[in-house]
């Protein structure tokens, strides 16, 4: 009766939120920041957890996650939370006065002016010369260590030493060949779109080789597939295409195949039938982001008292208190054998879960109201400036970075070089456009006076 119950509340719970959505005019099948988070939240930090209540992911289980009590407060935590965005949203729209329907997306396309693409040109060759350096710093290239025929326990130490355990401020070579590369490829592809012809199909293809490259360096599987969906973004904001169920099924179609080849080849899954590799996917993709909260539940108060700000950022050390690494002692709880290893694990969540660990419950309800106001402000503040290319890369880098969220905690955001970075270049750049655009319109208004005057 308790199963029959909870599945009924589940799926009215799930619908429920999408009629809300609905009804403060959130079009859940146009591509925007809103959106974009609101899909993966539902993907990556809620509906796995009806699988983990009906203990359909047995590798989960057999991790610990099987206190059917500590489930159903998952669940709540994750509706409250959403609830709590969604009141965000409509705190944004009514209070705050934004109407995203009232933009300059819907006006003509612009396309990139030479010196423009001047500037672009530079940024890249600056971020290829980052990109060679940081290989250059690495004990072994993981890729190039996979085809060479490495270990599997070999290749994990190696990419935990071009990842968490890199020296020398990993964030910063990170920056360039992880979200300039990326920015720079949704923006080349967009005006590739717009404007077919050799000289874009050359550096779109230049852009997105580099872009692809660093994605599959450490032997990640999500990156490249990011980038696939990046691209996909990019293609319907141009287009003023929808998702609709065909469009979702040729994702899937590519994607599949795409995680398959990866989990076969990057994780040592060889030996491993089609069947169990495709149930890895569906747990890695619905219940490996949320499970993390399960264990914050668990450890946060009853093992560790909440934290109370001690895992936010703490630049220099400057506040009174030692900073605690919050995703590292999760890992750590979770998978014992990892202290005092060579691997440094980190077990990242959604981002409600490190609010939790600090402020406890009253925590998820305020952090989640204050992402909801900020996601809204980002997209109706995009969403005014002209629909040029530069735009439409950066909105389509804002939505993939911002729905993060969804599958990590709120300190990545509170410091976000990249979001920073990549928000300052982008600003630049568009300014930069509009203030050419603008002196050739009025070169050529000056140009038929001149010769009427003469």
């Amino acid at each position: 009766m308790t199963s029959i119950l909870f599945f009924l509340t589940f799926s009215l719970t799930v619908l429920f939120f999408v009629a809300l959505a609905k009804l403060v005019k959130i079009n859940l099948f146009s591509p925007s920041i809103i959106t974009i988070f609101f899909w993966m939240y539902l993907v990556f930090a809620y509906l796995g957890i009806f699988g983990l209540y009906f203990g359909l992911d047995e590798y989960r289980f057999i991790l610990g996650v099987n206190d059917r009590l500590r489930i159903i407060q998952l669940w709540v935590y994750s509706s409250i939370a959403l609830l709590s965005i969604i009141i965000g949203f409509i705190f944004s729209n009514k209070l705050l006065r934004m109407n995203l329907n009232s933009n300059n997306f819907k006006k003509e396309q612009l396309t990139l002016t030479k010196s423009t693409k001047f500037v672009l040109l530079i940024l890249f060759s600056v971020s290829i010369i980052v990109f060679l350096i940081y290989l250059s710093k690495l004990p072994s290239i993981p890729i190039v260590s996979l085809l060479l025929g490495t270990s599997e326990g070999s290749l994990k130490a190696l990419r935990s030493a071009a990842t968490n355990a890199f020296p020398g401020g990993y964030h910063w070579y990170s920056l360039f060949f992880n979200s300039i590369f990326c920015l720079l490829c949704y923006v080349t592809f967009a005006e590739l779109l717009k404007k077919y012809n050799k000289i874009n199909i050359f550096i779109f293809a230049s852009v997105f080789a580099f872009t692809a490259f660093a994605a599959i360096v450490p032997t990640h599987k999500a990156p490249i597939i990011w980038i696939f969906i990046g691209l996909l973004i990019t293609y319907m904001i141009v287009r003023n295409k929808r998702f609709s169920f065909k469009t979702i099924m040729i994702f899937t179609v590519i994607a599949i195949p795409s995680l398959t080849f990866m989990y076969k080849f990057f994780m040592g899954y060889e030996d491993r039938t089609l069947f169990e590799i495709f149930n890895s996917i569906i747990s890695r993709t619905f219940t490996g982001q949320i499970t993390p909260a399960y264990f914050y539940l668990e450890i946060f108060p009853e093992k560790v008292d909440f934290l109370l700000g001690r895992s936010l950022p703490n630049p220099m050390g400057i506040l009174p208190w030692e900073h605690y690494q919050i995703n590292v002692e999760v890992m750590n709880y979770m998978n014992p054998h990892l202290v005092g290893s060579d691997i440094v694990g980190s077990a990242p969540t959604v981002y409600w879960a490190e609010a939790y660990a600090n402020f406890g419950f009253l925590g998820i309800i305020v952090t989640s109201i204050i992402i909801g106001v900020i996601l809204y402000s980002v997209q109706y503040i995009v969403l005014s400036l002209p629909k040029s290319s530069l735009t439409i890369g950066l909105n389509t880098w804002l939505m993939l970075e911002l729905q993060k969220l969804s599958i990590t905690g709120i300190s990545n955001f509170m410091l976000n070089i990249d979001l920073f970075v990549i928000c300052i270049i982008g600003f630049f750049l568009i300014i930069f456009e509009n203030n050419i655009a603008k002196n050739k319109y009025k070169a050529k208004v000056v140009s038929p006076l001149t010769n009427l005057n003469g």
